[in-house]
């Protein structure tokens, strides 16, 4: 039951050991670096066995370490839905149970609409941020509910900050994170409805220190922490986990959005 797996992960946050967590099962999108690479390694660590997706997998495994045993590889392109529907055939063979979907992959390009001579470099770019970031995760959170229904599990939808209010350089990126905000409420409010076992959490992000952040901002956190806090909020059985700076961004959105604007514009 998704309760039980809840008690493990908070059970390894408080140093109790694990036994539970043996046979549990997890999928992990982006899983080869930054916060997915993390959440491989600490779900890995409590006996979980670990599946990550990613364009090159290979590369994670060049550096062997034990916590890597619980893991494997699959390589996709999840920008590349065709490739992805493929993919759900082929998951949907191998887990008739899943413990957990952890939707963490997505891009973000900084792009100026007033460059009018890059049109289609940023239709190119938003074109992929909005298959990888939004329509990728609800393809597999819609095909893989039925797994997770059957192992009582849950997904996991890596948000954003700029879901509350948008970032002027990023306005695809910022409408896919509102977007996969929507719709994992969406998706909760239907589970709620059927009485379904099946949980649904969003994770509220704040800046995190990976490559697709470099160049980008200050104040960042590590991915450990953002994945520690991540596993320590679904520990507690939250629906939306708020990260870092982004719990004090969600009081100052409510008492004053126009000054969240202002901060994340």
């Amino acid at each position: 039951m998704l309760t039980r797996i809840l008690a493990d992960i908070k059970n390894q946050s408080t140093g109790t050991p694990m036994h539970a967590a043996q046979s549990k099962t997890a999928i992990i999108t982006g899983g080869t670096r930054g916060i997915g690479e993390q959440l491989a390694k600490l779900l890995s660590e409590q006996g979980f066995k670990v599946l990550i997706i990613g364009r090159n997998t290979e590369q994670f495994f060049e550096t062997k370490a034990p916590w890597k045993d619980n893991i494997t590889g699959q390589n996709c392109d999840l920008s590349d839905l065709n490739a992805v529907m493929a993919l759900v055939e082929q998951l949907k063979s191998e887990y008739p149970k899943l413990d957990m979907l952890i939707n963490n992959a997505a891009s973000q390009t900084e792009m100026d609409f007033f460059e009018f001579e890059e049109w289609q470099r940023n239709c190119d770019n938003s074109l992929c941020e909005v298959a990888l970031n939004l329509t990728t995760p609800i393809i597999l959170s819609h095909a893989l509910l039925e797994p997770i229904e059957r192992a009582n599990g849950a997904i996991v939808n890596i948000s954003s900050g700029l879901a509350l209010s948008p970032k002027a350089d990023a306005p695809t990126y910022s409408a896919t994170k509102t977007a996969l905000s929507a719709f994992s409420k969406a998706l909760r409010y239907q589970c709620e409805n059927k009485t379904s076992s099946a949980k649904i959490i969003e994770v509220i992000m704040s800046l995190v220190d990976t490559e697709m952040t470099q160049g980008r901002g200050t104040g960042k956190i590590s991915p450990l922490q953002a994945a520690s806090e991540i596993l320590k909020g679904i520990g507690k059985q939250q629906n939306e986990i708020w990260i870092g700076k982004a719990k004090l961004l969600r009081i100052i959105h409510r008492l004053a959005p126009e000054i969240s604007a202002r901060i994340l514009r």
